[in-house]
């Protein structure tokens, strides 16, 4: 067994990480040519992580306060919370795949990861008939999508097995003890439950639950569904050509309204400019 199909067995075994598959949500991909013009009206950080397949050119980003260039034949993992200036210099062909992580337990690992991570050519040659399926955008069925999964699965996996973990974990069996509570506002987060009802799911009071929760995940019941609802509807903008309305409703809001001013205080763009935004 090599390293990514290990990878992959601790990613959904592992009792220090209460994750499954289905946490890893690939929101947009496909391939671009990226010219001078890019980058410029799009700096900073970009809320999802990205995976990149440079296949001629290259470009320089900022991560993290550092800067980092790509190169054609290379397989990258980029986190766009820490991102900055990004150029292509002068141009660069790249297929493209960006994802987030609605598990709080698996944001928080990723996030822990190195922001920028590099695989060698070898690797990038193994997922390349994967990677060259997204030239028409993310696969929308089997096998295709399987397989773009199954490599997200392995590369996330990886990451994981790089990133140095807490010697102790004080949060994690808190954060076993919620797990009904997070599988709950999974499955009914859409119509935004009351506290009350989120900490009857694991037998507390609402404030003790609340400080509990904070504690364990590092966000609020309510930053955590309002984070996951946002990210649904992000994924619709950028997937499917339904308007706005019946993405709101889908999001679990009944008024357009007042959810493109939600949208817009999340993600700081507003619907409509993230359709048109739609790229690496």
């Amino acid at each position: 067994m090599d390293s990514f199909a290990i990878g992959i067995y601790n990613l959904n075994h592992s009792p220090r990480h209460p994750m499954n598959a289905t946490d890893l949500r690939i929101q947009d991909g496909g391939f671009h040519r990226c010219d001078r013009r890019w980058g410029p009206d799009a700096d900073g950080p970009h809320p999802c992580y990205k995976v990149y397949y440079p296949v001629s050119g290259s470009a320089r980003m900022e991560l993290g306060g550092r800067e980092r260039r790509l190169a054609a034949g290379k397989l990258y993992f980029l986190s766009g919370y820490a991102l900055g200036r990004f150029r292509a210099a002068p141009k660069m062909d790249v297929y493209w795949l960006h994802f987030v992580a609605d598990s709080p337990a698996l944001d928080a690992a990723l996030r822990r990861a190195a922001p920028f991570v590099a695989w060698p050519a070898r690797v990038a040659e193994a997922w390349r008939s994967v990677l060259l399926g997204l030239s028409d955008g993310v696969p929308a069925s089997p096998p295709g999508e399987f397989r773009l999964h199954a490599m997200l699965l392995c590369l996330a996996a990886d990451l994981l097995e790089q990133t140095p973990q807490p010697v102790s974990d004080p949060s994690a069996a808190l954060r076993d003890r919620l797990a009904p509570a997070v599988r709950f506002m999974d499955r009914h987060g859409a119509r935004n439950p009351s506290l009350a009802e989120i900490a009857a799911a694991v037998a507390l009071a609402p404030t003790y639950f609340h400080r509990r929760f904070t504690r364990a995940f590092g966000l609020s019941p309510h930053a955590y569904m309002l984070r996951r609802r946002m990210n649904v509807a992000r994924e619709l903008l950028l997937s499917t050509d339904l308007p706005v309305g019946q993405v709101a409703a889908r999001a679990g809001y009944d008024c357009p309204f007042y959810f493109s001013r939600a949208f817009k205080k999340h993600f700081r763009v507003n619907p409509s400019e993230t359709r048109l935004s739609r790229g690496p």
